[in-house]
């Protein structure tokens, strides 16, 4: 069973859960970045992202502030903020900005894009184990009291 989430409502559900993380593969590059969206616990309305980056240790990696989303049902947008640790420039930046702006306007999913969820619920953090909750990438109650 692959986690792959296939539908808009899955995708902006999963991402919005409060703790994501998940990979994005292009299918044109095979270039593939991994993010983690946790929401801010005093403004329910703020996401901060973070991205998957190589630190100097062999086989090390850390997720590293790279902005924030802004969400609310009227504007939807991404930015950078001083406390980013890549600029605009980024390639994970620029990633993850052009696949939230995608999703955002043109409401659908990119086609050229996979999005993988890493097997645990993006509302609480456990691990996934009935085929519905990974199909959706939240478990049950979660998905229940939470669902957007």
């Amino acid at each position: 069973m692959q986690n792959i989430l296939t539908t808009l409502e899955t995708v902006i559900s999963y991402m919005m859960g409060g703790r994501s993380v998940f990979t994005i593969v292009s299918q044109k590059s095979g270039k593939h970045y991994s993010f983690r969206v946790t929401q801010n616990k005093r403004n329910f309305r703020r996401f901060f992202v973070s991205a998957r980056i190589n630190c100097p240790s062999p086989n090390r990696f850390a997720f590293k502030y790279i902005g924030r989303i802004i969400y609310d049902h009227k504007d939807n947008r991404f930015e950078s903020t001083p406390g980013s640790v890549v600029d605009e420039s980024d390639l994970s930046f620029r990633s993850f900005k052009w696949y939230w702006e995608f999703l955002n306007n043109h409401k659908r999913l990119p086609a050229n894009t996979t999005l993988y969820h890493h097997g645990s619920c993006s509302a609480c953090g456990r691990r996934l184990t009935d085929p519905l909750s990974i199909e959706r990438g939240m478990g049950a109650t979660c998905w229940k009291n939470r669902r957007m």
